[in-house]
């Protein structure tokens, strides 16, 4: 059997596994860097994984049911890799009946839910596969790569510039995920706005930190804009141009302009059901804002979203905060808490910790109310009777 190692699993899990494991250290009282054993699976019971769905529910604020049921088949699919390379059995997914009347009890809770995800906020899980698709198209950017297939391009060889526009809508998919801007707004940043010198983008007047994937693309992108630039002798002070060197704008009747989504968002279509709209993204961005403690004014600058949005958005956000506190000070306080047995340990009855169970950590302790001898730990030796 391979040697379990949760670290190896909090590096590569997903948000439901994650939060399963976060449960787990509540539950048990466990200290983040205190080591979880294996054998800890294999004392979950039933009650316990569905007070760990409704955690899951309310810390990552789901609301669709079929967020909810993956969570589950999640945990299952965990058990079986458990089970499989480690040896970790749990009765519950090795007999039929009790696995049965566990996903009873767990539809349940499920169908209380909407039937289809939220249209105003984005799901954790909208959210993460997101972002897993976005990394996933970063590690593939290679400036000769893309150099050349606008050399095809300009050519006539090819009819069209897949990767140039995946890097350009990479970085614009990334300043919405980070500062919740306007799509339309990133579409008409200037070139001046960018500092990679100081490491900001300058937005609404607001200068951004820039993390070191957007430093990495723009570092990326910028002698690319430049060949296009000098390729159509063009002069642009636009910040994103076309594979033509233009505005990603096109032209409108009222002279705002429109974006053509397809090209400076290629990429978003590809990991959210086609959908081309980032703004349930940023209101779950400009939430995050929120319980973070930036107020509504501020946010509203950065965003150009009016004010009572984000007090809408600021409503949402402080339902979810008591629900979660709820929550959590219920599994502090759970007084059905696990009880981590060990072999050859046993609890002092006074103190209640637990010791090995040799001569050198025990000692026998006499009350004066009855003259019995009681069994205490040599560290509280019955003070706490």
């Amino acid at each position: 059997m391979q040697e379990f190692d949760l670290e190896f699993y909090r590096a590569n899990a997903n948000a439901k596994l994650l939060s399963f494991f976060e449960y787990l250290y509540i539950k048990l009282g466990l200290k983040e860097d205190e080591k979880f054993l294996k054998e800890y699976f294999e004392i979950v019971n039933e009650n316990d994984l569905i007070e760990s769905l409704n955690y899951y529910i309310v810390k990552n604020h789901v609301t669709a049911q079929i967020t909810a049921d993956n969570y589950i088949s999640f945990i299952t699919t965990f058990y079986e890799e458990l089970y499989e390379k480690y040896g970790v059995t749990n009765e519950i997914f090795l007999n039929l009946e009790m696995k049965k009347r566990l996903l009873k009890r767990t539809k349940g809770i499920t169908t209380s839910l909407r039937k289809t995800e939220s249209k105003d906020v984005a799901s954790d899980e909208q959210y993460e596969t997101l972002r897993i698709g976005l990394k996933d198209t970063m590690s593939h950017f290679k400036y000769e790569d893309i150099r050349q297939e606008l050399t095809d391009y300009n050519n006539k060889s090819i009819k069209n510039t897949e990767q140039y526009y995946s890097l350009l809508s990479a970085i614009t998919v990334n300043i919405v995920l980070e500062y919740a801007i306007k799509q339309i707004s990133i579409a008409r940043l200037l070139l001046s706005a960018l500092n990679l010198r100081e490491k900001y983008i300058k937005i609404n007047d607001y200068k951004l930190p820039l993390n070191n994937d957007m430093i990495r693309l723009f570092n990326l992108y910028l002698p690319i804009r430049s060949f296009i630039l000098q390729t159509f002798s063009e002069n642009s002070e636009w910040l994103f141009v076309t594979a033509e060197g233009q505005s990603c704008l096109r032209p409108t009747k009222g002279g705002k302009g429109q974006i053509n989504y397809d090209t400076f968002f290629k990429i978003v279509g590809d990991y959210t059901e086609g959908k081309k709209s980032l703004t349930p993204f940023a209101n779950k961005r400009i939430i995050e804002m929120i319980r973070a403690g930036v107020d509504i004014s501020t946010i509203s600058e950065l965003t150009e979203k009016p004010a009572n949005t984000i007090a809408k958005l600021d409503d949402v956000s402080r339902e979810q905060r008591q629900k979660e506190e709820a929550l959590l000070k219920f599994l502090k306080e759970d007084k059905n808490n696990f009880k981590i047995r060990r072999k050859g340990y046993i609890d002092c009855p006074y103190c209640g910790n637990s010791y090995e169970a040799v001569s050198e950590n025990w000692l026998l302790v006499q009350f004066v109310k009855n003259g019995k001898l009681y069994l205490a730990c040599k560290e509280c030796q019955g003070k706490y009777e």
